[in-house]
């Protein structure tokens, strides 16, 4: 009788104890950062020498080591025409830090300035100006996760370094450059078991430490924030390669065209498919070789070993006179030759050519299926079914051990991730930008329309990981006018939900299409309205289209 009671204790304390799973470290260090900038507001209550007295404790979020501005309040400012007074003339006249603090008050020392009773102590909501330094002992994701997450908060105005500075004086003369108020300063150590990550803080204008904390990471932890590693991007918005190309540009792709182990970039220019290699520039490659298609627009590319034979062939969609031509090109003996042809859409998936076919309206009809292609001969074979109204260039497919995802554009810019079948699981909080490749469907009379059909922007897949254009209109509400900027989104599948976060914060102008080769990520974009404006004072046409070239890292 005695044991029951305490049995039903040792439960209950057991139950009472955290679970570490249920713990994230960065989100504790995360946390414990924000702690130090809590946006608060008191008065000063007395002063003797150098050390301030005020009303803020820590039921108000004060803490040893904050730093609050000192104001003094001036004369009041006027209605220009009541002459009631409206506010108050503040006066910023120091700086003072927390050194002690109970419930209902805190001791500040002064750091620069004076102070006074009746003087206001304010920790302002405006973000805080932050250097974020990683040393090189830091692996990348985990940076990568951290820096992240405190830009989420809103908090942080978040500066980059690069990760080769020995000396805390070094990042603080760096922090200074940039007029920040704070750095923070990532190490780890690990111990081939678990990672300890350190998180020091540092006041720039006078090197004093403000927090100096650590926690650890588990291997496994830090395997579920490497899902997405390959394509991590360096942290800038300016890529280190930029090139003009033709106006008329408007479809990437890389491929390896020769066998020769190093891939082509590959584009069209108007009627043209021309072959470039890229190095500090963009030299011609494949002897100049050209590619003419007869057609009025050309929809889709994509390079890929159909084969087998170590060489990518060449996968062309285009339009001519409202009809689908789709060929294969492939490069033997220093010349192309077109091996295939075929009068529905086709693109690579997986490594394999599909296919759909044209209704006689114009867009798509009827099931995806695989192309056999030998020679002039063409098989269809079984279907590959996305969800229902999903069409050939609206989607790409996420492998899990669990089942194959569809993630998908929709008709009103919005993407989507389905199972295998046809549920939906995600829908993107607001749409990309919507398709810029959109061609009206085929009527009997003008005086009934029929509709638009589209082709979706290119998704590219790194494991569970998407990479997806979204395009920022100049007018919300107008998107018709125009787009002043881009980003290239990243979208991880955890399993439970899609994270959504942007690998490339801005890009200029409208990006159209993408591509990946190894470490490199291209961009194809125009500048708003097509016009770069630098080509004009310079008597030059200022009608261009933009390659990007960004460095990825990782696998």
């Amino acid at each position: 009788m005695i044991m029951r009671p305490l049995l039903f204790a040792c439960f209950l304390l057991i139950f009472a104890l955290p679970s570490y799973a249920e713990v994230d470290p960065l989100n504790q260090l995360r946390d414990t950062t924000l702690s130090f900038f809590t946006p608060v507001e008191g008065s000063v209550t007395a002063v003797e020498d150098n050390i301030v007295f005020s009303d803020l404790g820590e039921t108000s979020g004060v803490k040893k080591g904050m730093r609050l501005n000192i104001l003094r309040k001036g004369k009041p400012f006027l209605h220009p025409i009541t002459k009631e007074p409206i506010g108050q003339i503040e006066t910023p006249v120091g700086t003072a830090e927390v050194i002690e603090t109970t419930p209902d008050g805190s001791k500040l020392a002064i750091i620069k300035g004076n102070a006074q009773p009746g003087d206001i102590l304010r920790v302002s909501s405006a973000q805080v100006k932050t250097l974020f330094y990683q040393s090189e002992d830091v692996d990348w994701n985990i940076s990568e996760e951290y820096y992240s997450r405190l830009k989420n908060t809103g908090r942080f105005a978040l500066i980059d370094t690069a990760p080769n500075k020995a000396k805390d004086s070094e990042i603080i003369n760096e922090a200074k450059k940039h007029n920040a108020k704070i750095a923070i300063i990532l190490s780890a150590d690990y111990t081939g078991v678990e990672t300890t990550l350190r998180q020091r803080i540092l006041w720039v204008e006078d090197s004093k430490l403000l927090s100096d904390e650590e926690v650890t990471l588990s291997d496994d932890f830090i395997r579920e924030i490497k899902l997405g590693e390959e394509i991590f991007i360096q942290k800038t918005d300016t890529p280190p390669l930029s090139f003009d190309l033709p106006f008329r540009t408007e479809l990437i792709a890389m491929g390896d065209l020769n066998g020769d182990g190093t891939e082509e970039l590959i584009m069209n220019t108007g009627k043209d498919i021309v072959f470039y290699s890229i190095g500090a520039s963009l030299k011609p490659a494949l002897d100049g070789l050209e590619i003419k298609i007869p057609a009025d627009e050309h929809l889709w590319l994509d390079a890929c070993d159909l084969d087998n034979d170590k060489k990518d062939e060449l996968v062309i969609t285009a339009m001519k006179n409202n009809e689908i031509v789709s060929y294969i090109y492939k490069y033997k003996n220093r010349a192309f030759s077109q091996i295939w042809e075929g009068d529905f859409f086709v693109r690579v998936i997986d490594g394999r050519l599909y296919g759909q076919d044209k209704s006689t309206a114009g867009g798509y009809t009827g099931q995806i299926f695989p192309v056999q292609w030998h020679g002039q001969n063409t098989q269809h074979q079984s279907t590959l079914k996305p969800p229902a109204g999903i069409n050939l260039y609206d989607f790409n497919i996420i492998h899990t051990p669990e089942d194959t995802l569809f993630i998908a554009y929709d008709d009103s810019g919005y993407l989507n991730l389905y199972d295998s079948r046809g549920i939906r699981l995600w829908q993107s909080s607001e749409d990309y930008g919507g398709a810029i490749k959109k061609f009206k469907k085929a009527s009997p009379t003008v005086m009934i329309n029929r509709g638009e059909w589209s082709v979706k922007d290119r998704i590219i897949l790194r494991g569970k990981t998407a990479l997806v254009i979204k395009r920022i209109p100049l007018a919300k509400m107008a998107k018709g006018i125009g787009y002043k900027s881009s980003q290239i989104m990243q979208l991880l599948w955890t399993g439970d939900l899609v994270k959504e976060t942007p690998l490339i914060d801005y890009i200029p102008g409208k990006a159209i299409d993408l591509a990946v080769s190894g470490k490199r990520l291209l961009v194809l974009a125009r500048p708003l309205f097509g016009i770069q404006s630098s080509k004009i004072l310079k008597g030059k046409n200022p009608l261009t289209t933009k390659l990007y070239i960004y460095p990825l890292r990782g696998n």
